[in-house]
């Protein structure tokens, strides 16, 4: 859902999918989601909420970013 979002200029509604994702605690939002909305910051030249995602990453112990990130 957050891909397509992405893929059609829709980020608005991609970032409230993914800010709903963290608030239930039976999802959490993996490197794939977290890759894929900072794709969506960069086709929406939002690079502070890009580099802020980022930082999420670094503090979750079970992600780590790669070559994508």
């Amino acid at each position: 859902m957050i891909d397509a979002c992405v893929a059609t200029y829709n980020f608005d509604i991609a970032h409230k999918y993914f800010l709903e994702m963290k608030t239930r605690s039976n999802i959490k939002p993996d490197l794939i989601t977290f890759n894929t909305l900072i794709k969506g910051c960069a086709l929406h030249l939002d690079w502070r909420l890009g580099l802020k995602l980022m930082e999420e990453i670094k503090l979750r112990s079970d992600l780590s970013m790669n070559p994508i990130t």
